[in-house]
């Protein structure tokens, strides 16, 4: 999008917005539960941790960064998250599968600790249930994967039949250590076939727009 490369926009989205929600919600007495993104790091070194400085040197992992709000009542997760788009196929997961039967990428040293988004949603819901005074910032992330094996199992997974070719020319780790999220709420990695297992019977059974492969 043009408009992640304005600097105003960006700033009042990513940074200053998320502060001014917290201060709404303290107002009427309400949680807020804000997501932030592993793209606050460079990926220079990976299994960062949540006392790490953010060193990210781009406009959108700064802004991000800026925009975690440790408030009182505030409790910012910081993940990644892969799955299927309402609107558009741009992101991985859509995006992979739109090459049904032709080749692509795959790279073998970028290494990735997200999270599925329904499987997200679902902690989410755990959180608000079972840990209403959790607050700060916290790391929810999965076993590092990288991205060759990730699409390896969506292929598999999805039937889609693409090809996928191992590319070690990018190299980038952004993974995420939530061993304090773990301890503080007994938080349960999901294996990454049972995530992607996951995510495609949630796509199977849900209308989204545009919908050509299952």
């Amino acid at each position: 999008l043009k408009e992640a490369h304005d600097p105003v926009q960006t700033i009042q989205i990513n940074s200053l917005f998320p502060h001014l929600l917290a201060r709404l919600c303290a107002t009427a007495g309400c949680r807020l539960i804000h997501i932030s993104t592993d793209c606050v790091f460079s990926g220079s070194r990976g299994m960062y941790t949540e006392r790490d400085v953010a060193d990210a040197y781009d406009l959108y992992g700064r802004t991000k960064y800026l925009g975690e709000v440790t408030a009182p009542g505030a409790l910012t997760v910081r993940t990644s998250i892969i799955g299927h788009e309402l609107f558009s196929r741009l992101s991985l997961v859509d995006w992979f599968l739109g090459n049904t039967g032709g080749t692509v990428r795959g790279y073998t040293k970028a290494i990735y600790t997200g999270l599925p988004t329904v499987v997200l949603a679902r902690e989410t819901a755990r959180i608000i249930d079972a840990h209403p005074s959790l607050q700060g910032l916290y790391q929810v992330s999965s076993t590092p994967i990288n991205k060759f094996d990730l699409l390896k199992l969506i292929n598999e997974t999805y039937g889609s039949g693409i090809t996928i070719e191992p590319y070690d020319g990018f190299v980038n780790d952004k993974s995420l250590d939530c061993s304090r999220y773990i301890a503080e709420t007994g938080y349960r990695m999901m294996p990454w076939p049972e995530m992607v297992d996951t995510m495609h019977t949630d796509f199977v059974q849900t209308n989204y727009q545009g919908k050509t492969h299952v």
